[in-house]
């Protein structure tokens, strides 16, 4: 919907920048993203980061899944 895709303008740059490799930790907390707002997030080789906060956000079970399926998060503790 427009007001989910104006409200994040910032997800798709955040998730597609290079830096996002160095992390260790990702706290996205409270931000309201949905489970189609992570799919650059799952699409990515993560292999540093070891936690990633995404409490009160809207994913659902298509999220959690698509979380749990990623294989490019797979050292998140």
């Amino acid at each position: 919907d427009q007001s989910t895709a104006t409200r994040h303008w910032w997800v798709e740059p955040l998730f597609a920048s290079p830096h996002l490799a160095r992390l260790e930790a990702l706290d996205l907390e409270t931000l309201e993203l949905t489970a189609d707002d992570i799919g650059g997030l799952v699409a990515r080789d993560l292999p540093r980061l070891r936690e990633l906060v995404l409490r009160w956000n809207g994913l659902r079970s298509p999220g959690a899944t698509a979380l749990a399926n990623a294989p490019g998060l797979r050292n998140l503790e």
